[in-house]
């Protein structure tokens, strides 16, 4: 299953890395509607189904579930041309934070 899950975001990487070619916002955000909107659609479809055949507690289903708790997040990109799909500087600011916070939290103990 993890196999089939990478395949199919490895090639929605690459349509977004194809519109992010596209310097026009209003251009990049037609081809991603129409190239990116049906990957999404059908990654949302297996990942659904793919729940079903997850081992209870097991990794596949808890990625399973962190991807399905980001399905607004994960579409977010096709409504706003701007939007990056990698979420990487956003997640390496909240660690960033989290670790501000701990280090503060511990010196005034």
């Amino acid at each position: 299953m993890a196999y089939e899950a990478l395949s199919m975001i490895s090639t929605l990487f690459k349509v977004v890395a194809e519109s992010n070619r596209i310097s026009k916002l209003s251009e990049r955000d037609a081809f991603r509607v129409k190239h990116a909107t049906p990957l999404v659609d059908t990654f949302d479809a297996w990942m659904k189904q793919a729940r079903t055949r997850a081992e209870p507690r097991g990794r596949i289903e808890t990625a399973l579930n962190y991807a399905t708790n980001l399905h607004d997040a994960r579409r977010a990109f096709l409504a706003d041309p701007r939007l990056k799909v990698s979420t990487r500087a956003a997640q390496m600011s909240l660690r960033a934070s989290s670790c501000r916070a701990a280090i503060t939290t511990s010196s005034m103990a």
